[in-house]
């Protein structure tokens, strides 16, 4: 079987279309595998997602690109081989991916005339979209934004997207920013005056009709930097996204946008003396503490412990507790349970003579309730399951110690 003809690769912008079936295979769940002798869909390739629709009745589900024949999962009616059927492409995803692609393009230029950066590896998801930069450790936010004024210049100036099928005489003049993945069929991509890559995605015509491209982040990632961008209309949807966080931020903290960086500084300042007032508070309690739940301890079979529920602290606060309670008392082992993050949270610290492996009844205990945990002999740590019960578990590490 020969290569499907890639409609879209004459015209981008094209929505509908009519094609011969030249094949229809079943597929799972009902589902069905068509090609077609020429088709608008984009196969899943070159980071960019595939384009979806309708062909015939049928919902297009997701297209592959099997050795220049491309397949059409559908789910719904299915044609017959040599039927005229008509496809449809989801054009709001079609044309947000030809945005997308194009400011890969165009940032990925940026970063290497910039930075001399090269792009190893892009993706162009349905949400996120990344490139990936090799051989760098960082960029300074302040080279970030010399790139975006850069590459804005250039959506600005409104400059032509073209499709070029060079020769090889031609392929030769070209200033590639980067080597083909092909001897053959290659097709480069121009953004006039600025950019020749080799690609086999849909573009838009013009830089203009991106209106602006947004670096959003930048992070090490292998061994290089990983930057996040959006373009056209998302850029413009991240945007409000984010004025409306700084809008209600600024509503709660009583302060207009530009002031919210302050305000959260001062807050964050406050709980810093809080959370150091009470840890100094708890300090001077736990002494007390460990001397009244110890008067509390039990023979759990032959083992001598103290199982207890403590209220409105944190694990990391029985913690504290349990290690202190074990160590004025080495004979005796602590288990005690919190309420935290929705679920019961347990902590056994167990005395150098008390007998008790502390990992071993965490494990089981929080296995018994639903939950998961373990720690070394002397401490250990989990937590039953969400929305579980503090007595349950509880019981669970008095059945652990009475029976070991």
């Amino acid at each position: 079987m020969g290569g499907t003809e890639r409609l879209y690769w004459q015209d981008p912008y094209a929505r509908a279309f009519e094609a011969t079936v030249t094949e229809v295979t079943p597929g799972e769940n009902g589902e069905h595998v068509v090609t077609l002798e020429q088709t608008l869909f984009y196969p899943e390739a070159g980071g960019q997602r595939c384009d979806v629709g309708t062909l015939g009745g049928a919902e297009v589900l997701h297209v592959d690109d099997d050795n220049g024949v491309l397949r059409h999962r559908i789910r719904g009616p299915a044609p017959e081989r040599g039927q005229k059927v008509t496809g449809q492409v989801d054009w709001a995803r079609r044309f947000d991916m030809m945005q997308q692609h194009t400011a890969q393009h165009i940032l990925s230029a940026g970063f290497h005339e910039v930075l001399k950066a090269a792009t190893v590896s892009a993706r162009l998801g349905e949400r996120g979209c990344t490139i990936d930069l090799g051989d760098l450790k960082e960029i300074p936010l302040d080279v970030v934004f010399q790139v975006e004024d850069r590459i804005n210049q250039v959506i600005w100036d409104d400059r032509a997207v073209r499709a070029h099928f060079p020769s090889p005489e031609e392929l030769a003049r070209m200033p590639l920013r980067r080597t083909p993945k092909v001897d053959e069929g290659i097709r480069v991509i121009e953004v006039e005056e600025f950019d020749f890559s080799p690609c086999g995605g849909t573009h838009v015509r013009r830089t203009g009709e991106l209106g602006a491209i947004r670096v959003l982040k930048t992070e090490r990632y292998k061994g290089g930097i990983r930057a996040e961008f959006c373009a056209g209309s998302r850029a413009l949807r991240e945007a409000r996204e984010k004025a409306g966080i700084l809008e209600k931020l600024g509503a709660m903290l009583s302060s207009g946008a530009p002031e919210v960086a302050v305000a959260v500084e001062k807050l964050q300042g406050a709980l810093r003396q809080e959370t150091r007032a009470r840890s100094e508070l708890w300090g001077e309690l736990v002494q007390h503490l460990a001397g009244r739940y110890a008067a509390q301890a039990v023979m759990l079979g032959s083992r001598r412990a103290v199982v207890a529920a403590l209220e409105r602290r944190s694990r990391a606060e029985a913690r504290t507790l349990a290690m202190r309670l074990t160590a004025d008392d080495p004979t005796c082992a602590c288990a005690l349970v919190v309420e935290e993050d929705g679920r019961p949270q347990l902590v056994v610290s167990a005395g150098a003579q008390s007998g008790v492996n502390a990992g071993a009844v965490v494990k089981r205990a929080t296995t018994e309730v639903g939950g998961r945990g373990g720690g070394k002999p002397e401490l250990a740590e989990g937590a039953g399951p969400a929305g579980g019960s503090t007595d349950a578990l509880l019981d669970a590490v008095r059945k652990a110690v009475s029976e070991m």
